[in-house]
């Protein structure tokens, strides 16, 4: 679906962008009213909007899971994945010998594995695992199960803004 399909579909259901064409608010949300000089006021702030992707993933639904990622081969042999989610959060995921997956070795794919080690970041690069299991002990968790990590995704997902 093409962006402007997209902006159609949201435009349609409720949706409006006011700041800039990635600035976008759900209407039900909103208080706008007309003051006295006939001026419609009550928009949230810009800072308050979503992006385009954003806004019509939350109307569909879509959110991200494990079989979404993407890996790469990396230089040590095993497999990484990074996913941003558009709230200002990144998941990291990583597998091999120097990761703490199941198995701890290197292997030809992704699909070779059935645990991996896990970050969470905040939008300036910081760590932000413990934000989302806070008492866990470390800034990383291993030996994550698919399910887990689905888990973990669609916690991070369901949090607006970092």
């Amino acid at each position: 679906m093409t962006e402007v399909e997209k902006a159609t579909y949201l435009k349609e259901n409720g949706w409006w962008s006011h700041y800039h064409p990635n600035c976008w608010f759900e209407s039900s949300k909103d208080e706008l009213w007309v003051n006295d000089e006939g001026d419609i006021v009550g928009f949230r702030p810009e800072s308050e909007g979503i992006t385009l992707e954003e806004a019509f993933n939350i109307e569909n639904k879509v959110m991200k899971v494990f079989k979404d990622l993407v890996f790469h081969s990396n230089r040590t042999g095993g497999f990484n994945s990074r996913m941003d989610f558009g709230n200002g959060f990144s998941i990291s995921v990583i597998a091999g010998g120097t990761a703490y997956s199941t198995p701890r070795e290197d292997k030809d794919s992704p699909d070779d594995f059935s645990a991996f080690e896990v970050a969470v970041f905040a939008p300036n690069g910081d760590w932000a695992t413990k934000q989302f299991v806070p008492d866990h002990h470390d800034d990383v968790l291993g030996w994550q199960s698919r399910g887990q990590i689905n888990a973990l995704m669609l916690l991070i997902q369901s949090k607006k803004h970092a």
